[in-house]
């Protein structure tokens, strides 16, 4: 039963926060008064006090108050907040009016309405009952010098009593109210100063990476403008060093190729002192191993914002401030070629845009080399064929076949930059031996 009633008696809730919390504030005022004016009219009846009292107003207001209840649960807050703060003001002039003379505890009543309009409704509403109350309280005071107001007997001290508790009980319950308002308005001020300042470190951050992402597109750009034109991986690696350093400040950029037999990974170029001292060491990593390993067998991209996270990475001792990395794998279609290698020196320099822009230079990197190698190959192939053709001319040049032989033994050791260069010709059981 309990819980039914203490349902019933719950504030409403409303799509519009605002609203609801005014419905609240209002629901907590009709309750508190109604609960004072039925315990006053208990005690009154208990007491069976009959003097100056008015058991049908009393009546009358509470009825008036479960009226203002259910328009409060079907919305009409404003609605409800007027009309309290009317029926108060005029409970003030009945009160008046029975009494016959203007007392210092009835006049304080106009506060009541000032504070509920003003606190549920808006400062202008609250200005509103304050003249109307101002007026209401002028209006009593000339008829009282005039001498139209009848003589009352004075209240009994019960009675006056009951009046100061009531109108205490109201005053702090009104204050209390402000003071919550006041306290969820300044909560809701600085919860929304949380929200912007969340919302300018996110644009913050938001224009950080937009503004790398774009860095990063140019440079992508600018990498394939520069690679377009290049047939020769020296030129290659120098091309794509120079470029990573100049536009991000890494520490440190490293390319490794397979050797012959793919057992190991090779530096065959790198930025700085550091990266030429690697290349011509010719240091290398056995296949499989560290985080070069893992990108080559996973043909994904391998990034290492803290390498002490790490449990496969291996340190190079020539590279002793390293703190993060990304290994990207330099594949031709299916076939992995090496790993471009990104060191820096701080933790958590290197991210997942880091990343997706090293892949993307890898992937540019690995067609250059292939056609490098294509192009090498074709050279190679035609320098060869040249050579051939000259050989055969001069060989066609001669008119027995010991010159013939003299002339493709000397034409082959210079093609092949040979310091001797021999023929043997077995014929019938002998052996003729030419040397050029």
């Amino acid at each position: 039963m309990f819980a039914r009633l203490r349902q019933l008696l719950q504030p409403p809730v409303f799509p519009d926060e605002e609203t609801t919390r005014s419905a609240a504030i209002l629901n907590t005022i009709i309750l508190s008064i109604g609960a004072i004016l039925g315990v006053v009219a208990l005690l009154l009846y208990a007491l069976q006090i009959t003097e100056q009292a008015n058991a049908g107003l009393v009546l009358g207001f509470l009825a008036f108050l479960v009226l203002l209840r259910l328009l409060l649960v079907r919305g009409l807050v404003r609605f409800a907040t007027l009309a309290l703060a009317t029926a108060i003001l005029a409970a003030e002039g009945a009160s008046l009016y029975n009494f016959g003379t203007l007392r210092v505890l009835q006049a304080l009543l106009v506060v009541i309405p000032i504070i509920i309009t003003t606190i549920l409704v808006g400062p202008r509403a609250g200005l509103a009952f304050y003249l109307a109350g101002c007026l209401e309280l002028y209006i009593f005071y000339r008829r009282e010098i005039a001498g139209l107001t009848g003589s009352m007997p004075t209240p009994s001290p019960l009675n006056q009593w009951v009046f100061m508790i009531l109108f205490g009980y109201v005053i702090l319950a009104l204050l209390n109210l402000a003071r919550r308002a006041q306290d969820e308005t300044l909560a809701r001020v600085r919860a929304g100063e949380r929200t912007q300042e969340q919302t300018i470190r996110f644009l913050e951050a938001t224009q950080g990476e937009l503004s790398q992402r774009a860095r990063a597109l140019e440079a992508t750009a600018e990498l394939g403008r520069r690679l377009s034109t290049i047939l020769n991986q020296d030129e290659l690696i120098q091309a794509v060093t120079s470029l990573l350093q100049a536009e991000f400040g890494y520490s440190h950029v490293h390319f490794y190729l397979f050797d012959q037999d793919r057992k190991y990974l090779e530096v065959v170029g790198g930025s700085g002192a550091v990266g030429e001292a690697l290349a011509q060491a010719r240091d290398r990593v056995l296949v499989g191993e560290g985080l070069l390993g893992r990108a080559t067998e996973t043909r994904t991209t391998v990034l290492a914002p803290d390498v002490s996270l790490e449990p496969d990475w291996v340190p190079n001792p020539m590279l002793p401030e390293t703190r993060a990395e990304i290994a990207a794998p330099i594949m031709a279609g299916r076939q992995v070629l090496g790993v471009l290698h990104i060191q820096h020196s701080e933790v958590g320099a290197l991210n997942s845009n880091d990343a997706d822009f090293i892949s993307a230079a890898a992937a540019q990197a690995g067609v250059v080399i292939q056609n490098a190698r294509l192009f090498a190959q074709i050279q190679r192939n035609a320098e060869q064929q040249v050579v051939l053709n000259t050989i055969t001319q001069r060989i066609q040049g001669t008119n027995d076949v010991e010159s013939a032989i003299k002339v493709a033994v000397r034409e082959l050791g210079r093609a092949v930059n040979a310091r001797q260069a021999s023929v043997r010709l077995q014929m019938t059981g002998d052996e003729l031996e030419e040397q050029a």
